[in-house]
């Protein structure tokens, strides 16, 4: 009497299929098929990631030791093994490729077509286990106005994750995507606020966005000299004050460029002839006063 052997339904086999598939992911690099062909390239491996061990890096990297006999590659990244179309991705001195994934199990296929105008069978890596991105980027204002400022500001900004994209809202407006710098113009006089937050690949978006608050001031100081020379005078001394307080002042002789200087200023040395001498305040917003405060003088 012939014994009957029960064959075991799909669930069974479906199951010692998985659990082939996990033994085999977790002893290192893992093939489910290997091309035979004499064009397949060899070493092939990932310089980025372990299959042993998940990662939230999304980004992994393929290399491989490419075969003089191959033209070209067709590559593809899948949630389970399959084989590449028949397009040419690659040149066949290609050693590697990088690929974007998204959280979850991933493949990479690969498939080579030799000089000879043949494709072999498709070689396939993996499982590469990308994990969610739970942490949320933190972003940071490094360069903008304090305190006050004028009717145009410029604000630099980033984020400690260099793949971020950033957003930036002005006055509580709703956020809008932005690159660094970032300049707003024809501010209106007042307090004004700048967001700006970085959103990563993953989604996760900065919930502490950085802030910054000025006060915008677009009214220029006035500039008065309040001691000068005689209008024939060896003297080169001047004194002067500014409508604002806390402002600073630039100074500019004859046909020279405006510099920073404080009162009293002095020349000394001067040719003899006639002189000419230009003072203008600057208040903490950055208004200049464009009606500087000039006095003419012979020297002597």
């Amino acid at each position: 009497e012939r014994t009957r052997i029960a064959l075991p339904r799909k669930p069974i086999v479906l199951a010692a299929v998985i659990a082939i598939f996990a033994a085999a992911a977790t002893a290192g690099t893992f093939y489910a098929a290997r091309g035979k062909g004499v064009h397949d390239p060899t070493s092939v491996r990932s310089t980025s990631h372990d299959v042993e061990h998940g990662s939230a890096n999304p980004d992994v990297e393929i290399t491989w030791s490419p075969s003089p006999d191959a033209s070209g590659y067709s590559v593809s990244w899948s949630a389970e093994p399959e084989s590449p179309d028949k397009a040419v991705d690659l040149p066949g001195a290609a050693t590697g490729t990088t690929g974007h994934l998204r959280p979850g199990t991933s493949w990479f296929n690969l498939r080579t077509l030799g000089k000879n105008g043949r494709w072999t069978s498709t070689l396939h890596l993996g499982p590469f286990l990308i994990l969610p991105d739970t942490v949320v980027p933190e972003t940071s204002i490094i360069a903008g106005p304090k305190g006050v400022g004028t009717a145009v500001a410029t604000f630099e900004f980033q984020s400690n994750e260099k793949s971020a994209t950033l957003e930036c809202s002005l006055d509580r407006a709703s956020f809008e995507t932005c690159a660094s710098p970032k300049t707003y113009s024809g501010l209106t006089k007042g307090k004004h606020s700048f967001r700006v937050r970085s959103v990563d690949g993953g989604g996760n978006t900065d919930p502490t966005p950085a802030l910054r608050t000025w006060q915008v001031d677009t009214r220029a100081p006035a500039t008065r000299v309040t001691e000068a020379p005689d209008e024939f005078s060896r003297d080169s001394r001047f004194e002067f004050t500014s409508s604002e307080r806390h402002s600073t002042f630039e100074c500019k002789l004859d046909g020279g460029d405006y510099a920073k200087c404080s009162s009293p200023k002095t020349y000394l040395g001067l040719d003899d002839g006639a002189h000419r001498f230009r003072v203008r305040a600057v208040d903490q917003a950055g208004n200049a006063d464009a009606s500087p405060a000039s006095r003419k003088w012979t020297v002597d």
